[in-house]
């Protein structure tokens, strides 16, 4: 696809940041492995780091405007050290993708639509997916607005159903834990989400005018919002449990029966 004609904005660009990142609320886990029932506030403080990370890829896009992530890595890494960086990176992401796809696969076939197999439901989504990455930036920055709002939507809506579940005390005791632990999970969740947007250097020559410091800013603070939401809820309903579940984000939906209650409008 020719360059000029898959541009898109920073504006639309700041939609495919906050949706890339809206989608690592699939293993947040991780995070509640590391900051426990504190992590609802260590994560906006990770997302200032998220936000300097950023600016480095802004920065990359400036010295490399017409270099995709690859030709950046060789030319900041050299020809060899750039090339396997590259492939372990896609690697990496290649192996988040088919967990994601497969997870959410499987939660759609048991809470959604029962009577389905959830490779089928997998293979589904994996095609969606290839029909989004045949049509260009152009179709990703489209889903990535409307995917984004509509997550902030699910996520008010989840919200108001668990809260009958909810207990305020679950929040308490507030930082207690050593220095040395907060410093740990500080740097664990900077790292795990925020790195991936090395990843969304793929579109740096088709966003007009080269991407803005304040686009990667605005587009983290989004997400930011939307996880942090999304651990507030986790951390009242589960309380001590937290740590207990593989994917509670899918655990809160199952709790509120939520394939039920669409049966039901249906």
């Amino acid at each position: 696809m020719d360059v000029k004609e898959a541009e898109i904005s920073n504006k639309q660009f700041k939609y495919i940041v906050a949706l890339f990142l809206q989608g690592t609320l699939l293993y947040v886990t991780y995070y509640l492995q590391k900051g426990g029932r504190d992590t609802y506030i260590l994560l906006p403080i990770a997302a200032i780091g998220g936000i300097f990370i950023g600016c480095l890829n802004a920065g990359f896009t400036k010295m490399f405007p017409e270099g995709d992530l690859s030709t950046i890595f060789c030319q900041i890494l050299g020809k060899f050290a750039g090339k396997l960086f590259g492939v372990l990176y896609a690697v990496f992401f290649v192996i988040i993708c088919a967990i994601n796809l497969r997870q959410t696969g499987q939660f759609v076939a048991s809470n959604l639509l029962s009577d389905q197999n959830w490779i089928l439901i997998t293979v589904a989504f994996t095609i969606v997916c290839l029909y989004a990455a045949k049509n260009g930036p152009g179709f990703f920055s489209y889903i990535g607005a409307i995917g984004c709002f509509f997550l902030l939507f699910m996520s008010a809506v989840l919200l108001l159903c668990v809260l009958p579940h909810m207990n305020k005390n679950n929040f308490m005791p507030v930082l207690v834990q050593t220095a040395e632990t907060y410093a740990d999970s500080l740097i664990f969740i900077t790292a795990v989400p925020f790195s991936e947007i090395f990843m969304l250097l793929m579109f740096a020559p088709y966003v007009k005018g080269g991407i803005k410091k304040s686009t990667y800013a605005k587009g983290i603070a989004i997400a930011t919002v939307f996880i942090v939401a999304s651990l507030v809820r986790i951390i009242a309903v589960f309380g001590p449990l937290i740590k207990s579940f593989s994917y509670p984000t899918f655990e809160i939906i199952y709790i509120i029966n939520f394939g039920s209650s669409l049966s039901r409008v249906e």
